[in-house]
C-alpha cells in the first residue's frame, strides 16, 4: 500500500480514531485523523454559545456546517485515497459526494438505525461496515444495501494483559442508560456478598449535588469515565466484566 493515503474521520471518544489510524499506519498506510465531536461542545466559547441558544438542535447543527467546511479544506489538501469515515453523524450527504476522489467507507458505531445523520448518508458511501450485526440483515431488507459485520478490534498499544490481584468480583465501564442502570441494579441486589464495581456518568453532580454527596452507593458506583490505561487495569483486576449494548441487542 505504499503511497497509499487514507483520512479517518470520526468522534472524539476514548482515543478510537487513533487506534483505528495506527492499524492503517501499520499496514503501510499515509494517515491523517480529523476528529469531530459529537453533540457536545468543545471549549468554553462554546459552551457558553450554547447555553444563550434556546434552540440546541440549531446549535449543533451550525457546529456541523463548519466542520463539513474545515473537513472539505483538509480533504482537497490531503487528497485521500480512501475516507474512512467513523459513525460519520457529522458529515451531510453533500459533503460525501463533493469526495468524489476517493474510495468512501462508513463505519458504524452502534446501531445506524439511531443516528439519523449517518442514516442519511447510507446511500451515498461506497462501502458500509457495521459492529452491529443486525444490522448488516436490517438495511438489506429495508434498503437493498449490501453492507459487512466488522466488529471492534482492540488497540494492543492500550489493552494488554498485566498481572493484578483480581479484587474486583463484577464490573461494568460504560454509560449508564435508564434500561442498564435497572439491570445494574438487579445485579448488585442479587450479589450484596460481591464486590462490584461500576463506572460511568449516570447524574449531574452539578444539577444534583445532595444525590451526589449524600448518596449511600459510592462503593459501588463511581460517576465519572475513564481513561482507557485505567480501564485495561480496571478489566485486569476484574473476575468478570460485564458488556452492555443497545436495546436492540
Amino acid at each position: 500500500m505504499q503511497g497509499k493515503k487514507v483520512l479517518v474521520v470520526g468522534p472524539e471518544f476514548h482515543g478510537y480514531n487513533k487506534s483505528v489510524e495506527n492499524a492503517f499506519k501499520n499496514l503501510g498506510f499515509t494517515t491523517l485523523e480529523l476528529p469531530f465531536y459529537e453533540g457536545r461542545v468543545e471549549n468554553a466559547s462554546e459552551r457558553f454559545a450554547y447555553h444563550l441558544t434556546k434552540d440546541k438542535e440549531v446549535f449543533f447543527d451550525k457546529k456541523n456546517i463548519k466542520f463539513n467546511i474545515k473537513f472539505k479544506k483538509i480533504y482537497d489538501s490531503f487528497k485521500p485515497d480512501i475516507l474512512f469515515i467513523i459513525k460519520g453523524s457529522c458529515l451531510s450527504p453533500q459533503t460525501i459526494e463533493y469526495a468524489k476522489n476517493s474510495i468512501n467507507i462508513l463505519w458504524m458505531m452502534d446501531s445506524i438505525f439511531r443516528n439519523k445523520y449517518s442514516m442519511a448518508i447510507r446511500k451515498v458511501v461506497d462501502h458500509i461496515f457495521f459492529f452491529e450485526e443486525t444490522d448488516v440483515h436490517r438495511l438489506l431488507k429495508e434498503d437493498g444495501l449490501k453492507s459487512y459485520f466488522l466488529p471492534l478490534a482492540l488497540d494492543e498499544k492500550v489493552y494488554y494483559p498485566i498481572t493484578a490481584k483480581k479484587d474486583i468480583d463484577i464490573l461494568f465501564v460504560g454509560m449508564i442508560y435508564e434500561n442498564r442502570k435497572k439491570l445494574l441494579e438487579k445485579i448488585v441486589a442479587t450479589f450484596p456478598d460481591k464486590n462490584i464495581k461500576i463506572y460511568g456518568q449516570f447524574f449531574s453532580p452539578i444539577r444534583k449535588p445532595l444525590k451526589f454527596l449524600f448518596r449511600n452507593d459510592k462503593h459501588i458506583y463511581t460517576n465519572k469515565n475513564v481513561k482507557p490505561a485505567f480501564l485495561n487495569t480496571l478489566y485486569s483486576r476484574s473476575k468478570l466484566c460485564l458488556n452492555m449494548h443497545h436495546q436492540q441487542s
